[in-house]
Order: C-alpha cells, then structure tokens, then sequence
C-alpha cells in the first residue's frame, strides 16, 4: 500500500464532507480539517521514512521469495582480431581472426538446499591461414551439474528462515508505518482543534470586553444622574482592563496554536513570506453526532487494529 492509498484511508476514517480546498479571505486562510489531513500527509517527514522503510522490507521480502526462481545468464560475445604477421608460419602477409561466442547459463535452487546448473556453450572460429584445415571451426556443448551440500546447508530449512525473517520484518515495517500515521492524524486533530478552541475562547473574551466597555457607559450615565458612586466607575474600569488583558492572552494563545498546527502540516512553524493565517472552518458540532458501538464491536475493532 503505497503513501496515496494511506491519504485515502485516513480521510475516510474521518469521515469528511467537506469541500477539499477552503476559501481564502485576505490575510487569513480557511481551512478544514480535511485539507490539514491531506497537506500533513504529503509534507511529513516521518511518515515518508516510515514508507521508505516499508519499501525495503518489502523488497528484501521479494528478494527472499525470488530465491527459488531461475536464473537466466546470456553472454554474445564477437571479436575480430587483424596484425600482421612477424612469420611466414603464420600462414598470411596479415593474420585475420575472428571469433563469435554464445553462452546461455541457467541456475535453479532446489529444495535440499543444493543448486542445479545448466550450460550451453557455442563458438565459432576462422582464420585466413592457410595452415589451418578447418576453417571456420565450430564448437558446441552443454554442461548439467548439480551441487548439493550434504550436512551444513543441507535441506530448506535456512530458506524457510530467510523468509520467515523478512515476512516478520515487512509486517512489523508496516504496522510501524500504521502506528506513525495513527500518531501524525491524532496529534493534527488535537492541534486543529486546540486552534478551533483557543478562537472560541477569543470570541468569547472580546464579547465578555465588549460587555464591561457597556458597563463602564451605563455607570458614567449613571453617575451623572446620582443613582451611584464613584467607586462604581473605578470598579467598571479595573474590569475593562482585566478583560483587556484576557484578550491579549487569547491572541498569543492563537498564535501558538496556529504555530502548532503549522508545525504539524509543514514541519516548519515560521509563516513564511506571503502566508496567510489559518482559519478552521469545521466546528466541533459536527462531530458529536456519534454513536459509540458496542462492547463486543469494540473488542473485535481492537484486536483487529491494536498491534499491543
């Protein structure tokens, strides 16, 4: 299952209907929960060296499986040789030589643990001298053999063992890719709605300020008309501060978050030039609309998908 196939599954899991890519206002960026998921999984960096090692423990699998598979060796070989002679043994003014060389080797493991052979050799040789009776000379054969270790090495047993071994080891790659992935969506769902409260909460302290700025223009008019004391007004006043306050606390909160959730999307928690602010457009309403399974459903999910 390659990194794509994960995205799918993730997104599934979480059950979205919401449109892929939010509207953009300026100086800030809508975005869904979605839309975090998917850039997540695209831009984090332990997941993609958690898929690079599931990609090597599968091909090391492969490679143990492809044990028993043939192997296959052809070799061409053409060879053209023209000097001239230093003799007149040599049969020619200038000695021409030529040869052509096909050979075709087969192995297949068998399984004792031994290694069976075959080889098929052919050759073709001329000359253009004249002491040479045949020309051009031809030469044809095959080998069969077959090696077979008789105590250490012998059977399939190491075979078996190899493969046993890289079958554990893909598993084990995958299920650690799992338990990543499971860890990078848990840690972006809490970031994403760490954002989504912190903004509730802003919301919430600029009405509680909006309120106490009321308070403070009830009692002046009040004030003047005698029903209170000045007391109030002070009082009135130390309040707006308070809140005011709150408020500048709610916008570091923010921030931090936005930071966080940042972090998590793009490895980085700097904005960079030019990058708007994140905006989470999804509500935790949405989401309380769940119906919890049953105890035995939930052992079954459990034992399906808990690697403890």
């Amino acid at each position: 299952m390659n990194i794509l196939k994960m995205m799918a599954v993730a997104i599934l899991v979480l059950k979205m209907g919401v449109p892929l890519f939010g509207k953009s206002e300026t100086g800030n960026r809508q975005i869904s929960l979605q839309e975090c998921l998917v850039e997540t999984l695209k831009n984090n960096r332990a997941l993609r060296i958690g898929h690079l090692d599931y990609d090597i423990s599968r091909m090391v699998r492969r490679a143990a499986d492809s044990l028993y598979i043939p192997e296959i060796e052809v070799t061409m070989e053409n060879t053209e040789i023209r000097n001239p002679t230093a003799s007149l043994l040599e049969g020619a003014d200038i000695a021409e030589s030529g040869s052509w060389l096909y050979q075709m080797r087969i192995r297949q493991h068998i399984p004792l643990g031994g290694q069976l052979t075959f080889l098929f050799n052919q050759a073709r040789e001329k000359t253009n001298s004249s002491f040479t009776n045949l020309n051009p000379k031809f030469d044809a054969f095959f080998q069969l053999s077959l090696e077979q270790p008789l105590l250490r090495g012998f059977g399939n047993s190491v075979f078996k063992r190899d493969l046993r071994m890289a079958g554990e080891a893909q598993k084990g790659q995958y299920q650690e890719l799992k338990n990543r992935m499971a860890l990078v969506v848990l840690d972006l769902e809490m970031a994403y709605w760490d954002l989504v409260h912190t903004r509730m909460a802003m919301t919430v302290r600029r009405e509680g300020l909006q309120l106490a700025r009321d308070l403070v223009r009830m009692n002046l008019v009040k004030l003047k008309a005698g029903t209170i004391a000045e007391l109030e007004i002070l009082s009135a006043r130390s309040d707006v501060a308070n809140r005011e306050s709150d408020v500048i606390a709610a916008e570091s909160a923010i921030a931090a978050a936005e930071e966080n959730l940042r972090m998590i999307m793009t490895g980085s928690a700097v904005k960079a030039a030019g990058e708007k602010n994140l905006i989470p457009i999804d509500t935790i309403d949405r989401y309380l609309d769940f119906t919890p399974p049953s105890m035995e459903e939930a052992i079954r999910l459990a034992r399906l998908n808990n690697p403890e």
